[in-house]
């Protein structure tokens, strides 16, 4: 298969999902860490703490939402892009395959 030029848009797409992901595995290690300090008021905590008080769930699970989200999203991505190459593939050998139908008639 020929190599294709990535699309800016699909690049971009890329670059934030790896950054929402990126913040999510942050959080997967303020919460371990956080959790494993010895002072049990280390700033870690008490912000994970209001965090929980807010949104209803830890950095843990926010963090894991957040790399799963983006984790699917690319995924999901991938797959259209994936797709419309290979449609475009398809069309290009199509028309190659007319072109040279069209030479041999000539010839006759």
């Amino acid at each position: 298969m020929a190599k294709r030029k990535i699309d800016g848009g699909e690049l971009a797409l890329y670059i934030i999902y790896g950054v929402i992901a990126l913040g999510g595995l942050t959080l997967v290690v303020l919460h371990l860490i956080g959790m494993n300090l010895a002072n049990l008021e280390n700033a870690l905590r008490v912000a994970e703490e209001t965090f929980a008080e807010k949104m209803k769930m830890d950095f843990l699970v926010f963090g894991s939402l957040l790399v799963v989200l983006a984790g699917a999203l690319s995924a999901i991505t991938l797959a259209i892009y994936g797709n419309r190459a290979e449609l475009e593939e398809e069309k290009r050998a199509r028309r190659r395959q007319r072109m040279a139908l069209e030479d041999f008639s000539d010839l006759e």
